[in-house]
């Protein structure tokens, strides 16, 4: 294998008559294009120290071509219609392939259509796509990446801010530092973000899987994440006892509290604590529920429902109770208004009684008065 420098092969060219009217091969006898180089090297070499003020590239201005700029240690493919593989627009260290691709950038990328790599390290690919800010990344279709470290993945994504990403479909970051954006809600519905260091979605429809029998998900028209619960995807059931979940809840202390964490200590809550939760409901008769550090939402909900069963239970009963406890009052009552009544009677009895003794005394009294007389 040997090695051929460009100074090499332009002189092997010069030094061959007529090498401008046909093929010239080097390792081959038959060329199949203009420079055939056939099983060996090709080296293209440049200045170890790229100079300050470099001069122009062999070919400036629109055309088709491949192009190594020593000067810049930069390489150019493709099809250009303007200036954009001119000195001025190469950076340094730089490669661009495509159609109207431009990496003016130092270190820069930009291949496709049309695409843009402007910021230093930065990186543009696909279509009318741009990576402005240093050590940007814009892949896909009509993307700007405008912020220091930002990307843009997709199309028509706006990531601008520092240190921002958007992708999807109509994301933007919205000049949100640290923010994270992503879309790809129907009807080509946009997605911004509001403050800085912020995560951002926006679907019309959200699913998390763990497993396929464990997700939870969020559709249109729903207010809250569902959790799968199919009984199909379930086994090795055990029913709580309620009046034992009664009275573990009543002995859970519950407090208020804030977190120990700076910048969120502010914050009061209420609620209880995972190490009194996973002493009470931490195991049953298959093995341990949860942690001592966590509550599950779904293990509270359970444990809450199972609770509110049975106060359910107790108050049937007790409204029974109680449904009886009036009738039996009613019969109390009625029975007390007929005692009532027969003593209103008896007085009515005694009070003639007491009349006809007190007539009957009068008489008495005046026939022993005439007895007297006689």
């Amino acid at each position: 294998m040997k090695k051929l420098s460009l100074s090499a092969i332009i002189i092997f060219c010069l030094f061959n008559k007529g090498a401008a009217q046909k093929h010239v091969g080097i390792g081959t006898t038959n060329p199949l294009a203009a420079l055939h180089v056939a099983d060996s090297n090709v080296l293209f070499t440049g200045p170890a120290t790229l100079p300050v003020t470099p001069p122009p590239p062999p070919v400036s201005g629109a055309g088709t071509r491949m192009m190594w700029y020593p000067a810049k240690a930069s390489f150019r493919a493709g099809t250009v219609a303007s200036n954009a593989w001119d000195e001025s627009n190469t950076g340094i260290y730089s490669f661009a392939t495509g159609t109207e691709t431009t990496a003016s950038g130092a270190a820069s990328t930009a291949m496709g259509n049309g695409t843009t790599a402007l910021g230093d390290a930065s990186t543009a690919m696909g279509f009318f796509s741009n990576a402005v800010g240093n050590y940007s990344t814009a892949l896909g279709s009509n993307l700007d990446a405008l912020g220091t470290g930002s990307t843009a993945i997709g199309a028509g994504n706006e990531a601008s801010g520092d240190y921002t990403t958007a992708m999807g479909h109509n994301a933007s970051t919205n000049n949100h530092r640290n923010s994270f954006c992503i879309a790809g809600a129907s009807g080509d519905l946009t997605a911004a973000n509001e403050v800085d260091n912020q995560m951002m979605m926006r679907f019309d429809n959200y699913k998390f899987w763990i497993s396929s029998a464990n997700y939870a998900y969020l559709i249109p028209a729903s207010n809250g994440w569902a959790y799968t619960s199919d009984k199909n995807k379930k086994e090795r059931f055990e029913e709580l006892n309620g009046e034992t979940v009664l009275n573990k809840i009543s002995a859970i202390p519950s407090y208020s509290w804030n977190f120990k964490a700076a910048d969120t200590k502010q914050y009061r809550h209420y609620g209880i604590m995972a190490q009194d939760f996973y002493d009470a409901f931490g195991k049953d008769s298959y093995g341990v529920i949860g942690n001592d550090t966590t509550v599950s939402p779904l293990d509270l909900l359970g444990v809450a429902y199972s609770g509110i069963k049975e106060l359910a239970k107790k108050s049937t009963s007790l409204a029974r109770e109680n449904e009886q406890l009036k009738k039996d009052n009613l019969a109390l009552q009625k029975k007390m208004e007929e005692i009532e009544q027969q003593f209103a009677n008896n007085n009515a009895i005694n009070q003639a009684m007491a009349d006809r003794l007190a007539l009957l005394e009068v008489q008495i009294n005046k026939t022993m008065a005439v007895n007297k007389k006689k």
